[in-house]
């Protein structure tokens, strides 16, 4: 892993932490020239934090109860984590999406049944597995959030 993809996993599990950056993790670093389909991408990337932390805001006012759109939840942290190249296992998926284990199992089968994630075995522990994005998923939600995007320019 490249020193520039640690520092965009360490900046992005602080969005998702909700813990402020420091000014050197952003704003006083130049910015180097994007092409154009990473440009893209970072714009959809930053959609989906945009729809994950409204999502936060809107629990922590309202509650859990009244939301129930667990396997939303869990594809947006997936879709959000997918970038850092480490591996979500069901545990790490329920801290980001909040979701309880009973509800998470159901909707992670539903998920695997419809090819949106794809659950690998852990090679030393076979009480966990790692859970990921399919391919299709990760097309589903460029086209989400490229359409989103578009709506609200």
């Amino acid at each position: 892993m490249s020193r520039k993809d640690l520092s965009a996993a360490r900046r992005l599990l602080r969005l998702l932490l909700g813990v402020e950056q420091s000014p050197s993790d952003h704003l006083l670093r130049p910015q180097p020239e994007r092409p154009q389909k990473e440009t893209q991408h970072t714009a959809l990337l930053a959609r989906a934090h945009d729809e994950f932390h409204n999502r936060r805001r809107r629990v922590s006012v309202f509650g859990q109860s009244m939301f129930g759109e667990a396997a939303w939840d869990m594809l947006l942290a997936l879709y959000i984590l997918d970038i850092s190249g480490q591996r979500q296992t069901v545990g790490s998926l329920l801290h980001f999406s909040g979701t309880p284990m009973s509800t998470a199992k159901r909707w992670l089968d539903y998920l695997s049944a419809h090819d949106l994630v794809r659950r690998e075995a852990h090679p030393t522990d076979r009480r966990t597995a790692f859970i990921g994005l399919t391919d299709r998923a990760r097309e589903k939600l460029d086209l989400y959030f490229s359409e989103t995007i578009a709506t609200t320019i």
